[in-house]
């Protein structure tokens, strides 16, 4: 039985990409050359692939790929034909790769393969393509932008070039054929970014956010406020959940009902986790209560707290809170500290001592909410 360190082998891709930047990375990616499904197999590692043959070693996770080629014959993502054998090359199998920095591999030996120059991009500070076969995958529009949010703070930029394929590829429809849940795995993941506005930017720049986010992005102005939103929300480094809340609420011009509206559609055709889309549609709903609670009616007020979670959960109001501090009309200190006495206060207020004082039955909730907006009431009025 043939051991893994038999078989010729070579780090790729980001694991060698941001080592040489001096970067923090998860991915360890393997491309393994002149062998076969049974090789690897025999190596004790478990095949996963379903459209070409990759391998995860159990012990240490590592993903391991068979140097493969790939030609285009269909839409999206999963329009390739993979061809995998013993005679392709490491150089072959770097040519089909992304970006020239995402082509480099290390032997283990730290000898580094560079064919396509990336090295040189590195220390440029360049995302730049490989060849004219970028155009061939439309997920590489979005997973460009997510490069260029990832390395903003290292001065990436991409290359002029690269970006003009990037339009190409945005008008040509191709984006129409990429999987919701591709699309929202490569939002998801820039946005997590520090800089995830330079994401938005690109998609932007590039006509892909007005079809990947077209109910929210509908003319130029609204582009302009969705970015100023996702700055707002990059400079106080919310995580994605929180940005993309932020994001889906950072249109103008729309009255809250209608903007829930284009948001429970957007989050629906992107398939957004579900916390994901509560989040923003309680920001879109109460965010008005929120930012000025003491210009409100109790009643309305509770019914704001209660519907967006942060009644029953200091947390969650404190996320909402910062979520509308990137938001226009961001709500004021001396607002946002008597916002947050007021949740404590109401929490005091519970079932347990309304039944202990006689309710029962529907009168239980009535006599509740009186006392929550009596509690409320005396708030405003102190």
């Amino acid at each position: 039985m043939p051991e893994l360190s038999s078989l010729q082998r070579f780090r790729v891709g980001g694991a060698v990409r941001d080592r040489l930047l001096g970067y923090p990375s998860n991915e360890i990616d393997w491309v393994v050359v002149g062998a076969t499904p049974e090789q690897m197999i025999s190596a004790g590692l478990t095949p996963v692939g379903r459209d070409f043959p990759v391998f995860i070693d159990p012990h240490s996770g590592d993903e391991y790929a068979l140097a493969r080629t790939e030609r285009k014959h269909g839409h999206g993502y999963h329009g390739f034909q993979f061809y995998t054998s013993p005679d392709v090359t490491l150089e072959q199998d770097l040519q089909r790769r992304d970006l020239t920095v995402n082509a480099i591999a290390e032997d283990h030996q730290g000898n580094l393969i560079d064919p396509c120059n990336g090295l040189e991009d590195l220390e440029q500070r360049v995302l730049r393509h490989i060849s004219s076969a970028f155009c061939e995958d439309p997920l590489r529009v979005l997973r460009v932008a997510r490069f260029a949010a990832r390395y903003h703070h290292l001065n990436f930029r991409v290359a002029a070039e690269t970006r003009a394929l990037m339009a190409d590829i945005s008008s040509s429809g191709e984006l129409d054929h990429l999987s919701a849940e591709r699309v929202w795995r490569e939002t998801e993941r820039a946005l997590g970014e520090r800089h995830g506005a330079i994401y938005f930017a690109l998609l932007v720049e590039c006509g892909a956010a007005q079809k990947l986010f077209a109910e929210i992005c509908t003319d130029a102005f609204q582009q302009q406020s969705l970015l100023r939103a996702l700055e707002g929300a990059d400079k106080l480094r919310l995580n994605a959940q929180e940005k993309f809340a932020v994001l889906a609420c950072g249109a103008c011009g729309d009255q809250p009902r209608q903007l829930a509206s284009k948001i429970e559609k957007l989050c629906r055709r992107l398939r957004t986790p579900t916390k994901t889309r509560q989040l923003a549609l309680q920001l879109c709903r109460y965010g008005e209560a929120l930012r000025a609670p003491r210009k409100f009616s109790p009643d309305h007020l509770l019914a704001a707290l209660q519907g967006s979670g942060a009644a029953k959960s200091a947390l969650h109001l404190a996320q909402l809170l910062d979520c509308l501090a990137a938001l226009p009309n961001p709500p004021s200190a001396t607002e946002s500290a008597w916002l947050v006495r007021c949740q404590l206060e109401l929490s005091t207020v519970s079932i347990a001592d309304v039944v202990a004082a006689g309710a029962s039955g529907q009168e239980i909730g009535e006599t509740l909410t009186c006392r929550q907006i009596e509690l409320i009431e005396r708030l405003i009025s102190s």
